[in-house]
């Protein structure tokens, strides 16, 4: 599942941030608090990525709606098809 909390980071302010950023319907004060967050996490620094994975898909003519979604092969392939 993407985005999840691998690290266990666990910081009340930014949940307390979150929450605000949330609610928040002023897309200016909105950033404000988004930078406040990105400042700890900065400062925290609760993930390092040390591996940078190559993401890599398939092509074939015969396959129709394939990977056709930011999630890649993660991705479902309910609507995957194959033309023959």
């Amino acid at each position: 599942m993407p985005f999840t909390n691998g690290s266990h980071y666990n910081n009340p302010e930014i949940d307390t941030l979150f929450a605000q950023a949330a609610q928040q319907t002023d897309e200016n004060a909105r950033k404000q608090v988004f930078s406040q967050i990105q400042r700890i996490l900065e400062r925290d620094l609760p993930d390092i990525n040390l591996v940078s994975p190559q993401y890599l898909t398939v092509y074939s003519r015969a396959v129709h709606n394939h990977t056709t979604s930011p999630d890649g092969l993660s991705a479902s392939f309910a609507d995957v098809w194959l033309k023959r």
